[in-house]
């Protein structure tokens, strides 16, 4: 896999001047914690770490704020409206 195509399958979370802040490339489960392996500005090679009590914060942060339950629910419509206007 060329660094293209792992920059492709990268999660990137942006600053406003859209500079990638983190590129988290996979998630998975170390015992109770939640590991997640990307880059931390490009350069840092970073794997953290969340505990079950941060998974379960960061559940409740989504939860309990309305405008991130309409954004997860119209997500396929703005997935599906993004990709017509790059074919188009």
């Amino acid at each position: 896999m060329t660094a293209e195509d792992k920059k492709k399958e990268a999660c990137c979370i942006v600053s406003d001047k859209g500079t990638t802040m983190m590129a988290l490339e996979s998630m998975g489960r170390d015992g109770d914690n939640i590991v997640m392996v990307g880059r931390m500005m490009g350069a840092w090679s970073s794997k953290m770490y969340m505990s079950p009590e941060d998974a379960w914060r960061m559940g409740g942060m989504m939860i309990k704020n309305r405008q991130m339950i309409g954004y997860i629910i119209s997500l396929p419509f703005i997935l599906r409206r993004r990709r017509k206007a790059k074919k188009g």
